[in-house]
């Protein structure tokens, strides 16, 4: 994103791209059991949203547009900051996916095709 956009544009592709993966990651390492605090993160998103929610929410219905930017645009950073720390976190540890060895020898060859 840059400054004022909420929506990646056609010429951000490498950005959106690199946003998706991020969150791709966290959820292959969740589905690997490797986020040991999920409990814990997913409080803090609902947090987050909760307390965004209450900040458009205080606005009123007249709110200027460019406060509720200003607002979208520091939640997608905080939000980008809570999956970032989580990732970093979750990489190295030990964990497995569960299921049967089908579903787990599919979702290990398609994570390892996307490089994680």
């Amino acid at each position: 994103m840059t400054d004022g956009e909420i929506l990646f544009s056609d010429e951000q592709e490498e950005e959106a791209l690199n946003y998706w993966m991020l969150r791709e990651e966290f959820h292959r390492l969740v589905q690997q059991n490797k986020v040991p605090d999920l409990k814990t993160h997913l409080q803090a998103g609902a947090a987050l949203e909760r307390k965004a929610l209450n900040e458009v929410a205080s606005l009123g219905r007249t709110a200027d547009p460019k406060h509720l930017e200003t607002v979208m645009i520091k939640v997608w950073a905080e939000e980008q900051e809570l999956v970032q720390t989580a990732v970093v976190r979750s990489r190295s540890n030990a964990g497995e996916m569960k299921g049967s060895p089908y579903f787990k020898r599919y979702w290990k060859k398609q994570t390892e095709e996307l490089g994680f």
